[in-house]
Parts: C-alpha cells; structure tokens; sequence
C-alpha cells in the first residue's frame, strides 16, 4: 500500500483521474468506496462528473452512473483511520463551549475572564484550532508545561489558556483528542489498530490538511491505498515549491520572516502566498516522508511576477 499525491491548477484532471481509480472494482463487489471533500458544493460537482464517465459506454458517451461511494469530510476519514467509534467527542465544539462555560463560572475570576456563553464559544473555536494544528503545544501544556508553538515559553498574559486546558482535561479525567493522536497513530502503523476504512480512499478537493491530519493519512497508506487529489493556484508554482522543499528541514520555513518571496516576485501575490505555500510545503514534505508517488498535472498560468500587473 502506498500513498499517491496528483496536484493540478483545476478540478477537473484530478475528476478524471478519481474516475480511473474508481472504474476499477473493488476485490468485495458489495464494498463501498470512500471519498473524503471539503465540502457538499464539491461533493456535488464530483458526482456529476462521475456519473459521466463511470459505467460510460464510450468516452464520449456521458451516460455512465457513480453509485456506491461514500462521501466523508476529512475529520470522519481521519477518526475511522485510527479506529474511534466515538460520534460526539467531549472535545467537540458544542461539549467544549459549555464545558468551558461552566469553568469559567467556577474559575474565570481568578483568570481574569468574565463567564458568559459567547466568551466560552471564542474560546472553544480557539482550543478546537489548537487541537487541529498545534498539537505537539497542548501536548506539552497537558505535561504541565506552558510553551507555544515553537517551544518557547508562554508571556504572562497567555498563561491562561494552559491552566484553563489543563482544567477541561481534569473535568474529563482523561487526556484529550490532540494529546491521544501521537499514540493513535503509532498504533495504526504498528498494525494494533485496524482501520474502519476500505482498502482505497481518495480525498479530493482539499487544498490544505493539517499537520495531523496528514501524518494520519501518511500511518494509513502503510495500510491501505490512499489516494490524495489535491488543487495548487499554479502546477508551475508547486513545482517551484517542490524543489527547495526537500532541502527544508522540519519547521524551518515556518521560522522565515517571508516564505513566499522565492516562489512569487509580485508584491500582491506575495502576500497572499504565504497561507497556501505553507499548506503546499506540509503536503509536499509529508508525502515524501511517505515515499509516495508525485504527479503534478499540465500548467496552465504562469507565477506572477512584478512585470505582470493584477487587476483591481
């Protein structure tokens, strides 16, 4: 099993290709396939697409039919990769506001955090994007150790947020979702824990996933055969990524003061650059470590540059 990462500027080359893996059956003919999207806008684009060429009686005829796929979100294909049957976590949002709601009634004075259900919500939001993309950080904070996202240690006003971490997890009497997943994942590459997937997923139309998110799918191709369809802005701008990319080493570009200046020269696209290039280098450098195989589809726009005004 391995793991296979197509990049292209548009959708529909990464359509056609999910139409080639799928028209192969599975080993099981009662077997579902398993598509994760971003969205029901592109689930619902991708089902037409599909229907046009699955089953076709030419590629010309657009009279074919896409059945049996299950669609997923990202976060259910993750959760079914490392086996949690859990539907609701406690660490979900609507669990994590009021949670947070009543801790603040018990502690919030002493905190400095008035209680209120909107105060609770904005806290809640900002844990619940800890736990997606900070990881290693409130791994630490549930050690006892209040550093932040580089390890360095916490100013005094933030000091907070770990002590109020640190309360939920003692209000659950367990660690949480982000603190079990480096566990979680080692167990799915050790084989300790089967996953509730089919033997090929694809995910489609996602043009970022989070660093755990990726490490998950990265355990689960050592299982199973991971397809990973993904949109770039330019298939020159990811090639132009790729290549200083697996001289990086981990975390390194997050250091830069502005990554994206070797990838695009206009100032504009330089500033909107950074969130993507970021996004880009984590997916190139994940499916690396994975030895999966790369394609990326035809160019079709070249990278701006400062002799090629934008457009107000």
């Amino acid at each position: 099993m391995t793991l296979h990462l197509l990049v292209s500027d548009r959708l529909a080359p990464l359509a056609d290709r999910a139409a080639e893996i799928l028209a192969t059956p599975p080993a099981d003919p009662f077997a579902r396939d398993l598509v994760a999207v971003p969205g029901d806008g592109v689930r619902t684009w991708l089902v037409r697409r599909l229907a046009e060429r699955l089953g076709a009686s030419s590629s010309a005829a657009a009279d074919g039919i896409a059945t049996n796929i299950e669609f997923v979100f990202p976060g259910a294909l993750v959760r079914r990769a490392i086996g949690r049957t859990e539907v609701d976590s406690p660490w979900s949002i609507g669990p994590l506001t009021w949670a947070l709601h009543d801790l603040l009634h018990d502690h919030g004075s002493g905190l400095g955090l008035p209680a209120d259900a909107v105060r609770a919500r904005a806290i809640a939001d900002l844990f619940d994007r800890y736990a997606l993309h900070r990881v290693p950080m409130v791994s630490a904070w549930e050690r006892g150790v209040d550093v932040d996202a580089a390890g360095e240690p916490l100013a005094p006003s933030l000091l907070w947020q770990p002590h109020l971490w640190r309360l939920l997890v003692e209000r659950w009497g367990a660690p949480s979702d982000a603190a079990r997943l480096a566990a979680d994942i080692a167990s799915l590459r050790a084989g300790r824990v089967e996953p509730e997937v089919p033997q090929r997923v694809l995910l489609f139309g996602l043009a970022s996933l989070p660093s755990p998110h990726l490490e998950v799918l990265t355990a689960l191709a050592t299982r199973r055969e991971v397809h990973l369809l993904a949109p770039v802005p330019s298939s020159v701008w990811w090639q132009r990524l790729a290549e200083p990319a697996s001289s990086l080493s981990a975390g390194s570009w997050l250091r830069s003061a502005d990554p994206s200046t070797e990838v695009v020269t206009h100032r504009l696209a330089r500033t909107w650059a950074r969130a993507p290039r970021e996004a880009h280098l984590l997916l190139h450098a994940a499916a690396q470590r994975s030895g999966a195989s790369i394609e990326s589809g035809a160019a079709s726009a070249p990278v701006l540059d400062d002799q090629m005004p934008l457009l107000a």
